[in-house]
């Protein structure tokens, strides 16, 4: 069932989407019975209100058709179980922990539904896309080797240098990154200076 295609979906979901509500438990350990042309529907939950939350299933579609996601972007570990959706990014337990501890969104492949949004960002991004962006001056002889999943701390420092500080990234991402800051220090400035514009009209 490739390539996904999230109109399909939508379609599919609203003709099946009462069916798929009593059933979606079944369906999801037997996908097996569904029909080929609602294979994929049979694991959403789509309600067409703007806030379509999709069965996790759907993102192990999204991961198996990409050798990259079948590993851990961080450490290699073999079928990671999480998304960061910070960042687009499939990760082991280990480096997902570590995410969230750092602040970032953390999201299970079992357990956890996912919004229209957050499935949308994955078909354009995923761990291909975050290598490009967040490794693209990665260099092995000079930057050494990627750390495995025997050391948080070495983890932990990694993924602080690679997604927070922005050490490997591409230009075009730093240059993104460097908006951002700029149009936070001016919002943080503007609502600093709107308290004293108050009392001056105040006082007048």
């Amino acid at each position: 069932l490739s390539p996904v295609c999230l109109g399909s979906l939508r379609r599919a979901a609203s003709i099946n989407a009462e069916y798929i509500g009593d059933y979606k438990f079944f369906f999801f350990f037997f996908p097996q019975i569904a029909s080929l042309n609602i294979q994929l529907a049979a694991f959403v939950r789509l309600r067409m209100d703007g806030g379509s939350p999709y069965f996790s299933s759907v993102i192990k579609d999204l991961q198996n058709q990409s050798i990259a996601n079948q590993a851990c972007i961080i450490c290699a570990s073999l079928n990671p179980n999480y998304v960061c959706t910070t960042f687009n990014t499939f990760v082991c337990v280990t480096c997902g922990q570590i995410h969230r501890s750092l602040g970032h969104s953390i999201k299970s492949t079992f357990l956890a539904e996912f919004t229209e949004a957050e499935i949308e960002k994955l078909l354009v991004g995923g761990n291909q896309n975050a290598r490009e962006k967040y490794f693209a001056e990665w260099n092995a002889e000079v930057d050494g080797l990627f750390p495995v999943n025997d050391s948080e701390k070495e983890l932990k420092h990694f993924i602080e240098k690679a997604f927070v500080e922005c050490r490997w990234c591409s230009l075009n991402e730093k240059r993104k990154r460097q908006k951002k800051k700029k149009k936070k220090k001016r919002s943080i400035r503007s609502q600093n200076l709107a308290p004293n514009r108050n009392q001056m009209s105040i006082g007048q």
